[in-house]
């Protein structure tokens, strides 16, 4: 059932007795119509059932967290872009201090969207053509919430039930061979929450069940909620079906009845098994485990410190293993100054241990040094203005055969922008294990190379992205930004690395990487909102974003390959207020 170690008495209870459960959620339903048109029926059904129950048409955003206890933990994606690639996890969400929950029991939440997605073809490699595609796609996400109102110095019980019920491309899907390609993804009924809990006001509470989470701005944990809620409507970044595990956690605000100045300390120990993620997959056989402990600090309601501490032990369905520690720090300061909104955001994220995934003959088993760090500033104006300010340093590996990976994949719900990581680095790294395995340049194989593929996430790079949009009225804005990136140490493909350039990097096509500049890639987009009738807290949403990518001498070399690239989104959906 796995290798969990230490072996603490939660890690043996959740081998012991989730095992058919695990099995059960890990897996997605068959995409027929049948369970579509059934699942879509059951959701209509239950409005009705909702609006007797509370008196009124009551949804809810999806990923609204109730207050003081965590919510889950989520992996970090820890990949390197070379034929020693490895992935690992962790991560807790801290909620906002308590406030008094709304009357009723029960809550029904549906958001999502439907809509179309773009991109036009462009040279992979010296073989290979992604071919230019328009898909239909879709996201629809309901969420049944149990909360009972809250007493102070009473017990308060809640609980969830979240399922993903369609996720991915319906129509126009890529099938073409490669590993995480995009637009290749299609998903139906995922359970994302299936959990029950108790908490004693203010004071502690425990949860026991499937869980998501997120933690400071997503780096290593995201539970994919971007573009459902009005709090989590970032521009730019599509999201898709978030980490899971299952999960037992007691919380606690040791000093929340004191004067103290560290009054608002809000600390959680938990123990998950692994579901789904980046690195593993319970249905797959993949064993990961993992100990987590997190706090933050709240300075006011929207201020907050966080840190947390996870290990992580892990063996895959192949029969290697993987031994993580991660530190992540975390902040979130809202406040305003001068009349005018200032948001500072921060992550920072140190990841050690070692793995045998991916074995060479010099180094069976490799080292993780991996870290990362990510900021955002925004500036919102009395007026109708506001700017973003995004910077990324994601780490590379500039040395493929020392025995140490330090390349840092982010979450694959972190994203930034709309076609150089999503598009030309998901294609290009989701082909590489073709290009790697070629019987021309090794006999046999080696172990793991599927996980080349980045999945969209951000990786090896250095990245600012300066963003600004312009509110015509409360329920429409324009926007656009500007995507620049670096890699700091040279991209490099297993392949062409040892065939075209006598060991020396070497981009896909066969070239030396010519600097370190990875492309530009500018960014429109606009979206409106239309208020549905008095009883409705969910808001109708119609968005268009489109981009394209003029890539830097890194990517392509001293050629002029992959040349434009475009791709745009149009989506119509609901989202909770």
């Amino acid at each position: 059932m796995g290798n969990c170690t230490p072996k603490p008495l939660l890690c043996w209870r959740i081998q012991d007795i989730y095992p058919a459960t695990l099995q059960t959620l890990s897996s997605g339903l068959p995409p027929s119509r049948t369970w579509q048109f059934a699942i879509a029926a059951s959701l209509v059904a239950l409005v009705p059932v909702n609006a007797w129950a509370q008196g009124e048409l009551n949804f809810r955003a999806v990923q609204e967290v109730p207050a003081t206890l965590a919510q889950a933990a989520t992996p970090v994606d820890l990949s390197r872009a070379s034929s020693e690639a490895t992935r690992t996890v962790a991560a807790v969400r801290a909620p906002e201090p308590a406030t008094a929950a709304e009357p009723g029991a029960f809550r029904l939440g549906i958001t999502g969207w439907f809509g179309s997605s773009l991109g036009s073809g462009f040279a992979v490699d010296t073989s290979r053509y992604a071919p230019a595609t328009s898909t239909l796609d879709a996201r629809w996400r309901a969420r049944l919430e149990l909360d009972t109102a809250e007493v102070p110095d009473h017990w308060h019980f809640l609980g969830a039930v979240g399922v993903d019920v369609v996720d991915g491309a319906a129509a126009g899907r890529n099938l073409a061979a490669g590993d995480r390609l995009p637009d290749s993804r299609w998903q139906t009924v995922l359970f994302q929450e299936a959990w029950l809990g108790a908490q004693y006001g203010k004071l502690a509470g425990v949860r026991a069940g499937l869980m998501t989470s997120h933690w400071g701005l997503g780096l290593v944990a995201n539970d994919g909620g971007n573009g459902h809620s009005l709090e989590r409507n970032d521009w730019f970044t599509p999201s898709r079906s978030g980490d899971r595990v299952m999960r037992v956690a007691v919380s606690f605000m040791p000093l929340i009845d004191t004067a103290s100045v560290a009054r608002g300390l809000w600390l959680t120990l938990a123990a998950d098994a692994v579901i789904d993620d980046e690195n593993a997959r319970w249905i797959d056989g993949d064993r990961a485990m993992q100990i987590v402990g997190a706090g933050r600090l709240y300075l006011a309601k929207e201020q907050w410190l966080g840190l947390y501490a996870v290990h992580r032990s892990q063996r895959t369905s192949g029969g290697a293993d993987l031994a993580v520690n991660v530190v992540d720090a975390a902040l979130d300061l809202d406040q305003r100054v001068q009349g005018h909104g200032l948001r500072t955001q921060g992550e920072a994220v140190y990841i050690g241990g070692t793995t045998s995934l991916s074995p060479t003959p010099d180094f069976p088993t490799h080292r993780l040094q991996q870290a990362a760090a990510a900021g955002r500033l925004t500036w919102r104006s009395r007026g109708d203005l506001e700017a973003q300010l995004d910077l990324g340093w994601f780490r590379g590996d500039a040395d493929l055969d020392d025995g140490t990976m330090t390349t840092f994949h982010a979450d694959r719900n972190f994203r930034q922008g709309l076609v150089l990581f999503p598009r030309v680095l998901a294609w290009q790294t989701g082909t590489a294990r073709l290009r790697a395995s070629d019987l021309n340049l090794v006999g046999v194989p080696q172990a793991d190379l599927d996980r080349l593929a980045s999945d969209g996430a951000v990786f090896n790079a250095i990245t600012i992205f300066p963003k600004v949009g312009w509110h015509l009225t409360d329920a429409g804005e324009l926007y656009a930004g500007a995507l620049l990136a670096w890699a700091p140490a040279p991209p490099t493909d297993p392949y062409t690395s040892r065939t075209a350039t006598g060991g020396q990097p070497s981009t896909p096509y066969g070239l030396s990487p010519d600097g370190h500049y990875l492309g530009s890639e500018v960014d429109v987009g606009a979206r409106w909102r239309l208020a549905l009738p008095q009883g409705f807290k969910t808001l109708v949403q119609i968005s268009a974003e489109g981009a394209i990518l003029l890539p830097g001498g890194a990517l392509s070399g001293s050629g002029a390959a992959p040349g434009h690239v475009a791709a745009g989104l149009l989506r119509v959906g609901l989202i909770g207020r």
